[in-house]
């Protein structure tokens, strides 16, 4: 009996551990419309800034170690998420949040841009 509560015991700990990290994260999904493909991501809202080449790496929109995108947004936006694109080629910092959810990356240019060397904080 006691190895059966021990067990159970563990086991609700693994559980409680695993979702734990969840809490913190956002989603982001950045489409290319032109292309038709779509990435999405999930970072950690601790206002640590990533680049696109890391958080995007393994989606649709690696094209050989270059990504292009055309929109961003936030997925299912809680609350007070609020995410940060910044980078010379977005002219400066696009915020993502609630209110600004999705935002345009190209200026409504037909050409989807080119977002090496952007990051991402929320």
């Amino acid at each position: 009996m006691k190895f059966h509560t021990l067990l159970t015991t563990a086991l609700s700990v693994a559980t409680l551990t695993q979702a734990a990290p969840t809490r913190n994260l956002v989603g982001i999904t950045i489409r290319d419309d032109n292309n038709h493909k779509t990435g999405t991501t999930f970072l950690r809202a601790d206002g640590s800034f990533r680049r696109i080449e890391q958080l995007f790496a393994h989606t649709p929109l690696n094209i050989r170690g270059n990504f292009f995108g055309t929109s961003a947004e936030l997925l299912q936006p809680q609350g007070g998420a609020r995410c940060i694109v910044r980078g010379s080629s977005v002219g400066g910092d696009l915020v993502l949040n609630q209110a600004s959810s999705p935002v345009d990356l190209n200026n409504n240019f037909i050409e989807p841009l080119l977002l090496n060397g952007l990051e991402i904080g929320c």
